[in-house]
């Protein structure tokens, strides 16, 4: 169910097919990485861990936009905050989460 959902995604995401890659982040078990095409952007978040994990992104590239959570069926929400500037993504053990905005 989870990799029909994850390969509908992509294929509907420009940014997840053709985009520019880029990580914004890793520690631990966990990485974040953004990929952008035009205004379409998305920055995808994993941990491999046993035990949550908690990752503070690199902002540059998403100052101004406006990121929504994509619900992933099977999967244990991953969750974006904003503090002081910095975003911070917060996963459940062995999970992940996606963000889009500009969604085409």
């Amino acid at each position: 169910m989870i990799t029909r959902a994850v390969v509908a995604l992509r294929h509907e995401q420009t940014a997840l097919r053709r985009g520019s890659f880029r990580t914004l982040a890793a520690a631990g078990d966990a990485v974040a990485y953004g990929r952008a095409e035009d205004d379409h952007v998305a920055v995808v978040a994993i941990n491999a861990g046993d035990s949550e994990a908690s990752i503070e992104l690199s902002t540059d590239d998403l100052r101004g936009r406006r990121l929504e959570p994509v619900n992933l069926p099977a999967m244990a929400q991953a969750t974006m905050s904003v503090h002081d500037g910095s975003v911070l993504v917060t996963l459940p053990p062995r999970s992940g989460g996606v963000f889009l905005s500009g969604r085409s």
